[in-house]
């Protein structure tokens, strides 16, 4: 059984080196010779740059998850500004105008952060409330990290 799948694997392997070309022929070629990876590396490619894939991704960019706790509101951020960069990247060009980052931006946040980003996007721009929101929800990580010891004394975790 394991030498058919070898051999099965070694074939796909010249299959794939054999029919792609650019991109596609770098994604295929592996040291082990390992068809059966070299295709799972090109579906997910093509998936991801595909228009399925990427309407998909594009659809959670634009309904980001809301944080449950303001410590959390830094990180979220930080991947959704990560993919909204890749799929920028993919795309060749901007896909989200000021006004729907707000917008996204706004969905991400919770507590007292959202109330200030719903008071505030009509009048700033996407930088100036995504700078504040990062300031706050760094501080807001940081308070989680101390703890006090019985003296009193903060100690940094």
């Amino acid at each position: 059984d394991t030498e058919r799948w070898s051999k099965i694997k070694k074939d796909m392997y010249a299959v794939l080196t054999d029919k792609t070309e650019g991109d596609a022929a770098l994604l295929v070629k592996n040291d082990q010779r390992d068809g059966l990876m070299s295709y799972m590396r090109l579906n997910k490619w093509f998936t991801e740059t595909s228009g399925q894939g990427l309407a998909s991704r594009r659809n959670a960019i634009m309904r980001p998850n809301k944080c449950k706790k303001e410590e959390e509101i830094f990180m979220a951020v930080e991947a959704w500004e990560d993919e909204l960069k890749e799929l920028c990247r993919i795309a060749g060009k901007e896909i989200m105008e000021e006004e729907l980052k707000k917008s996204a931006l706004k969905v991400i946040c919770c507590g007292k952060i959202e109330e200030w980003v719903d008071l505030k996007e009509e009048s700033l721009s996407y930088e100036d409330i995504r700078n504040e929101v990062m300031q706050y929800a760094m501080k807001k990580r940081t308070e989680l990290k101390k703890t006090t010891t019985t003296t009193g004394m903060d100690v940094d975790m």
